[in-house]
């Protein structure tokens, strides 16, 4: 590979890091507000079936794919 082909494919992964990188830095507060207020029985259940499936529908077949 020559070195503007090792420099295009450092610059895209740096780049792809720093965008969901910053994404997760803006989104952590938001979600950690969850756990300031007592949850319920049904309201972990959920949290534990609807993390996975969002995991797996979301990130795997809508983002992965796509990508």
């Amino acid at each position: 590979m020559s070195r503007i082909g090792r420099l295009g494919a450092v610059w895209g992964i740096v780049g792809v890091g720093l965008l969901l990188g910053g994404a997760v830095y803006r989104l952590t507060p938001i979600a950690l507000e969850t756990f300031d207020s007592p949850l319920g029985l049904l309201h972990w259940g959920v949290l534990v079936v609807w993390a996975p499936a969002m995991l797996v529908m979301e990130g795997y077949f809508g983002f992965q794919r796509s990508f």
